[in-house]
């Protein structure tokens, strides 16, 4: 069998660039981690004037596996060329851009039967003649390095590289480029530079992202026409510009402008001298639009959403219910399960809240639509509504009728509903904060006669949680530990109050963990600490009013009442 193993490297000529067209690798490839089949591998290094290259086979020649390499078959036995058998790429300038081409330095291997000699055309005279002497390899066994020297004289066109291999000693074989090393197996070396400098002085984008449509760009009368959407401030817009290749803008793109009035912008082309100055009109649309969905509950495409959820709209303004309705689809058949007046929704503000009377089966996927006009916002300018089936989807799943409650600071005993262990001195607050429900549950807390919520806390008053299903319940019943108070605030502060988004507990011993709650009830952290002094991050929860309970080495603990803004 012929073999042909060719690491083509082009090794830098120069290692440092003396000026912007000094001779420096323009195109490399590189074939480590490929099969050696493929039939093309694009070129891993370009030079910035010129565009990706892509390595081919020539039809005389076969693709085969042989790893980290480019590989063929089928190679020529003859003395002459055979015009078919090569391996080729393109050199090609971008727009405005030209190139030479100094040589190509191949390092090659070949076994007994491959091609001895190799040779580089071209299309610029379509491959006529030879671009450069021919390269013979008698060794067999050593790893030799070939220069091909071309010196190609500048091109402005895309150029053709053919690596041409014959005189094989074998009627059959392998032929591969790219064998054993760590460089890049096929490396260019040239020069690149300006060919023509453009005098384009064209805007060819401009965009604000307040715009209710593209804008109209008018490249004869050098003018730019862009509409705002309704209530836009005008006074510091910040447009995106896309300009002629090469130019650059003045004022820049992304900068703040103020366009209250006809705005002047001026393009420079490439060359530095031709030069066009630009109006650009930007006007306010007189249509109010409609109310605009902010959020969705249950959100697109949520899964694992309760049979029993509520859904809510929550829109960019305040709205106003008219005459319509909220229609749910069982998504496998299109089926309309339901249709909710929106006279039976309640709106809180911007919030357009539906309780559904009959609960979604379990598993399945619904889809919900909005009837055109059935809200509006207060000026009565009609809501779009919701026409597509993907704009607000959801798949159920079986709720939770779990109503345990735990805690680690008291005693919870499932089995008896009792929680116990609770110092007689304990706040409501931060009783709560100490409890936490089963996911999606929620409790309460009541006075003796559980005739009203508790707003302070003693023996005999109860915790009732309530399950994700909303149905099932489970009573726990309160028990105080006289003679033993919470030891709150002692040693213990926190700074500032209110805080923003951190703030840093201290205290006199050791902070063993740290608990904080909203006042429903719902931990939204817990960490164990060990230290002395413990910023807290609350960067993801909303303002309000939050239960911080302190646990201390000693088994003590305080509850702080922290405020954020």
């Amino acid at each position: 069998m012929r073999k042909l193993l060719l690491n083509a490297q082009l090794l830098l000529l120069f290692g440092v660039l003396l000026s912007s067209n000094a001779i420096a690798q323009i195109v490399t490839f590189d074939f480590a981690g490929k099969t050696g089949s493929e039939l093309s591998v694009a070129s891993n290094y370009n030079d910035a004037k010129l565009t990706p290259s892509t390595i081919t086979r020539g039809s005389g020649i076969t693709a085969g596996n042989n790893a980290d390499r480019f590989n063929s078959t089928g190679w020529a036995a003859t003395s002459t060329i055979d015009l078919t058998d090569y391996v080729e790429f393109t050199i090609t300038p971008a727009a405005r851009k030209k190139f030479t081409i100094s040589e190509v330095v191949l390092q090659h291997q070949r076994s007994a039967t491959g091609p001895k000699t190799f040779v580089i055309r071209t299309n610029l005279d379509n491959y006529a003649t030879n671009a450069c002497t021919e390269v013979v390899i008698a060794d067999v066994t050593s790893t030799l390095s070939s220069i091909f020297t071309l010196n190609l004289p500048s091109q402005n066109q895309p150029v053709i590289i053919r690596l041409y291999g014959y005189n094989a000693e074998g009627t059959t074989g392998l032929g591969s480029w790219g064998p054993e090393g760590p460089n890049d197996d096929i490396i260019v070396n040239g020069t690149t530079d300006i060919d023509v400098l453009n005098t384009e002085t064209d805007i060819t984008s401009f965009s604000i992202p307040q715009q209710t449509s593209p804008a109209t760009i008018n490249p004869t009368n050098h003018t730019v026409n862009i509409e705002v959407a309704y209530g836009t401030s005008v006074t510091a817009l910040v447009p995106t510009i896309g300009v002629s290749d090469g130019a650059t803008i003045s004022p820049n793109s992304a900068t703040a402008q103020n366009f209250s009035t006809p705005a002047t912008y001026n393009v420079t082309a490439e060359d530095g001298v031709t030069k066009q100055p630009w109006t650009i009109t930007v006007s306010v649309s007189t249509v109010e639009p409609g109310p605009a969905i902010t959020s969705l509950t249950p959100t697109n495409k949520e899964v694992g959403v309760a049979t029993n959820t509520a859904l809510s709209i929550t829109f960019n303004t305040g709205i106003q219910t008219k005459s319509g309705f909220i229609r749910i689809y069982k998504a496998v058949n299109d089926q309309e399960i339901a249709a909710v007046n929106v006279a039976n929704t309640t709106i809180k503000g911007t919030v357009a809240e539906v309780i559904l009377t009959t609960a979604l089966e379990i598993n399945y996927s619904y889809y919900i639509k909005v009837d055109q006009g059935a809200f509006s916002n207060l000026n009565g300018v009609n809501f779009e509504g919701i026409a597509s089936d993907i704009r607000w989807q959801f798949t159920t799943k079986q709720v939770s009728s779990d109503a345990t409650i735990s805690s680690k600071i008291y005693t919870v005993n499932g089995t008896a509903g009792t929680i116990t262990n609770v110092p007689e001195n304990t706040t409501i607050d931060a009783f709560r904060s100490n409890l936490t429900p089963a996911l999606n549950a929620t409790f309460e807390v009541y006075n003796n006669a559980r005739a009203a919520i508790a707003t302070d806390l003693n023996t005999g008053y109860t915790v009732v949680v309530t399950a994700q299903d909303g149905t099932t319940k489970k009573t726990y019943t309160i028990a105080l530990i006289t003679g033993i108070k919470s030891n709150e605030s002692v040693l213990v502060s926190a700074y500032p109050n209110p805080f923003s988004s951190t703030f840093t507990i201290t205290a006199g011993r050791i902070i063993n963990n740290v608990s904080i709650s909203n006042l429903l009830g719902q931990k939204v952290l817990d960490q164990t600490v060990n230290q002395l002094e413990k910023p807290i991050y609350m960067l993801d929860v909303p303002m309000g009013v939050y239960i911080v309970t302190v646990n201390l080495d000693n088994g003590t603990s305080t509850k702080l009442r922290m405020v954020k803004r």
